[in-house]
């Protein structure tokens, strides 16, 4: 009997410690699978905060060149980020090109023009420690994708000056406007063609300077309120105060308001490069990497309009402001901007890669 209860004892023992160690087995596979998966959904985190950003620094960055391609293929490759805290690359970017949000997509499109949407797939590959004894693999690949787009809007709430030049004809899409020509912004109280310090030289055609002063009102351009300080808001911090639309009507508003000219200045001075003459020595510090080049600040978004009676608007349209010096004090003096073209990008420092409008990036995807 003693014999018997004693091999029972044994028996007992052997069926605990057997449980025992299934149970850490158990445990510790748990332990290890929790601890690598949640190192997969950080990792995964990472990823796709980093495809998200990419993309849109990248799409910023496309004008419908070989240039935008090559800016928006070095803004990926060189971005800092990285995951795992900050501490791993990559193993995997794959950056591509798109003329629509669903493709198809390029890694090297035969051309840039049209190409306004990208697509930016990571992969990080995360060490595993306990579930590699299950999956029977070293790393666990993590992928995230991301895809952004420059999008058209309809009708703008937020970011156009407060200015409107006047179209010069009636085929779009530059409506008669010349890029790398001077427009103005704010007509002078008596322009003149006989005497250029009064005249844009864009609008120095007797045609122009008529339909301007048409109605009988000095100091024509001001598409704000009245308040000098909504149009310095709108100059300074791209506040507008109405919602524009092609074929919308805009309200000119007349008055000297010197303190424009200074709010005009301000916004050249917050652009990284205040200084080149025109807009062709400003791009091409941006494509030679010059320290000095612009960060895009002097480039403005205006609608075009018929002018009177109607004031509709065809056009939203990228201007290039000048110099801080070139915007005098006095009456007398128009402000001219240099014309870019029909296509602009909010934030970016060339114009865009869509059909002519006013265009964000946006993700898409």
């Amino acid at each position: 009997m003693v014999a018997c209860r004693a091999k029972d004892r044994t028996t007992e023992t052997g069926y605990v410690l057997v449980a025992t160690a299934i149970g850490v087995v158990a445990l510790l596979s748990a332990v290890g699978l929790a601890i690598d998966l949640g190192r997969m959904y950080v990792a995964k985190a990472e990823a796709q905060n980093f495809a998200d950003a990419a993309a849109l620094a990248a799409c910023v960055r496309l004008d419908g060149t070989a240039f935008g391609l090559e800016r928006a293929r070095a803004v990926v490759t060189e971005s800092p980020n990285r995951w795992n805290f900050g501490t791993r690359l990559f193993s995997q970017v794959l950056i591509e090109f798109g003329r629509t949000a669903t493709g198809p997509w390029e890694s090297e499109p035969a051309t840039a023009v049209g190409y306004r949407f990208v697509r930016v797939t990571v992969q990080a590959d995360v060490p595993l420690s306990l579930i590699r004894l299950l999956v029977r693999n070293d790393t666990g690949a993590v992928r995230a994708q991301a895809v952004a787009g420059q999008t058209p809007l309809p009708r703008v709430s937020q970011g156009s000056c407060p200015f409107s030049p006047l179209a010069h004809n009636a085929v779009p899409p530059h409506f008669g406007l010349i890029p790398g020509q001077l427009y103005t912004l704010r007509w002078a109280a008596n322009p003149k063609l006989n005497n250029p310090d009064t005249v844009c030289p864009g609008d120095a055609r007797p045609e122009i300077v008529q339909l301007a002063m048409a109605d009988g009102h000095s100091e024509r351009g001001y598409i704000e309120d009245t308040s000098a300080s909504a149009i310095r808001e709108a100059i300074l911090y791209n506040a507008q105060t109405y919602t524009r639309g092609i074929g919308d009507s805009v309200v000119p508003t007349g008055g000297v308001k010197q303190t424009i000219r200074d709010a005009l200045r301000q916004r050249v001075s917050m652009d990284t490069d205040p200084y080149s003459p025109n807009f062709a020595t400003y791009i091409a510090k941006i494509r030679n990497r010059s320290a000095s080049r612009g960060n895009g600040v002097r480039l403005i978004v205006c609608p075009i309009n018929t002018g009177p009676p109607a004031y509709r608007v065809v056009q939203f349209a990228t201007f290039f402001l000048l110099p801080a010096e070139e915007y005098r004090q006095g009456a007398s003096f128009p402000f001219c901007a240099e014309y870019v073209g029909a296509a602009y990008v909010q934030g970016s420092e060339t114009p865009g890669a869509g059909e002519p409008g006013f265009y964000v990036v946006r993700l898409v995807q």
